[in-house]
């Protein structure tokens, strides 16, 4: 049996009800000052777990080939507004990120 965590609609009624309270409304800020510091050089980038894909949008920006994966179809709109918004390409997949097909692999 499925753990509640585990099953999209979880997700999706935490964010559609504003239960989101993890969420920053930004990027994690150790990660926006990572980048500052040049403590990354640009490459390909899975962020699980992405959310409404602040921290996605970040490494976009900064010139990384970005894959944010989530449960929730809520966040991932959110998600892709913003990367618009930014103007960044990210490509947002809703997929359980805690059991990623091999496809997803290299």
């Amino acid at each position: 049996m499925n753990k509640p965590h585990t099953v999209p609609m979880y997700w999706d009624v935490r964010y559609r009800t504003g239960s989101d309270s993890w969420d920053l409304g930004a990027p994690t800020p150790l990660f926006a000052r990572l980048l500052k510091e040049k403590k990354f050089r640009p490459g390909r980038l899975a962020v699980v777990g992405c959310g409404k894909g602040y921290d996605a949008v970040l490494f976009a920006d900064a010139g990384f080939t970005v894959t944010g994966f989530d449960f929730s179809r809520e966040a991932l709109q959110k998600a892709k507004s913003v990367a618009a918004a930014a103007g960044v390409s990210v490509e947002f997949i809703q997929e359980n990120f805690l059991a990623l097909p091999p496809r997803f692999a290299s």
